[in-house]
C-alpha cells in the first residue's frame, strides 16, 4: 500500500511507475530492457523495506537515485516533476549539482558516431550571438526592399 503526501492510501501500480521512468526516458539511449529491470529493482527494494505500508516520497528518492546513475537528462526530466520546479532557475540549480557529483558516479553516456553540423565555427559569433546566417538574411531582405547587397553588414 502506497502513502500519499496527502495522506491517501492507494495500492502500488506497477503501471503508474513504468509510465513515469518511460516519459523521463523518452527519446534518451535508454532500452526499454533497461526500464523493465530498474521497476523490477525497485519493486524488489520496496518489499524489501518490509512494511505493508511505503510512503509515495520513498518510492520517489528511489526512482532518482536510480534515473541518476542512469541517465542525467531523465534524472532532471524525472526530478523536474517529482520535486514541482516552479522555474528554470531551480532546474539549472538541480542540473548544476548534478554535473557536480563525482564523475565515476555518472553513468557514462553513450556516444553517437555521427555528428551533425548546423553551422561551421566560423559562421558563428558567439559574443554578438549573431551568425552568418542571419546575416545572409538580412542581406535577402534587404534585396527584396531594393537595397544593394552588403550595404549593411
Amino acid at each position: 500500500m502506497i502513502v500519499k503526501k496527502d495522506g491517501r492510501h492507494e495500492e502500488f501500480n506497477r503501471t503508474k511507475l513504468t509510465h513515469g521512468i518511460r516519459i523521463a526516458c523518452a527519446k534518451r539511449p535508454v532500452s526499454q530492457a533497461t526500464i523493465e529491470q530498474l521497476v523490477e529493482e525497485i519493486e524488489a527494494q520496496l518489499r524489501k523495506s518490509g512494511g505493508s505500508e511505503v510512503r509515495a516520497s520513498m518510492i520517489g528518492d528511489i526512482v532518482m537515485e536510480r534515473l541518476r546513475k542512469l541517465d542525467g537528462i531523465a534524472y532532471i526530466r524525472f526530478a523536474s516533476v517529482y520535486r514541482n520546479f516552479a522555474d528554470v532557475n531551480e532546474v539549472r540549480a538541480e542540473a548544476d549539482a548534478y554535473t557536480k557529483q563525482e564523475p565515476q558516479q555518472q553513468a557514462p553516456q553513450q556516444k553517437s558516431t555521427a555528428q551533425l553540423t548546423l553551422f561551421a565555427d566560423s559562421d558563428m559569433d558567439l559574443n554578438t550571438s549573431n551568425t552568418r546566417v542571419s546575416k545572409i538574411a538580412r542581406k535577402s531582405q534587404e534585396k527584396n526592399n531594393g537595397s544593394k547587397l552588403g550595404q549593411k553588414e
